[in-house]
């Protein structure tokens, strides 16, 4: 029986070694289109730039003022950042400088609540006059 268990115990040892010297997948790029991630998940395992000792350097790159408040989360995707405000419109900003490349006004109520979230070309977002919009970005 001692024979078994050290065997196992081995065995054991040999696979999590191997799987602790496994590179981290970070070869296939999946741009954040939503601001969580499956479970919640926030962080990028891939990221080798940003750490605990280096994020207190970082610094406001830009801000675009909307009408009203913002209280929803922004989508970012095709190098392009999608805000709804509670001025009921929708912006799609540039990502690198947050110049207003378009906006579109939303019927009913002017408060916007909704996150935008971006899917295979297609920006999304709810009202709340009970319709949900879709804009085309091809």
């Amino acid at each position: 029986m001692k024979r078994i268990n050290l065997v196992v115990l081995i065995l054991c040892a040999g696979f999590v070694s191997v799987a602790w010297g496994q590179p981290t997948a970070c070869k296939v790029h999946t741009p954040w289109a939503e601001f969580h991630r499956h479970n919640m998940r926030r962080s990028n395992p891939c990221e080798k730039v940003l750490n605990v000792h280096n994020v207190e350097n970082l610094a406001l790159k830009w801000s675009y003022a909307t009408g009203g408040p913002v209280d929803s989360d922004p989508a970012a995707a095709n190098d392009l950042v999608y805000v709804s405000s509670d001025d009921g419109n929708v912006y799609a900003l540039k990502a690198s400088d947050g110049t207003n490349l378009w906006s579109y006004k939303i019927g009913g109520p002017s408060e916007m609540d909704s996150s935008p979230a971006v899917a295979e070309g297609v920006v999304y977002v709810g009202s709340y006059d009970g319709n949900a919009y879709a804009f085309g970005l091809k």
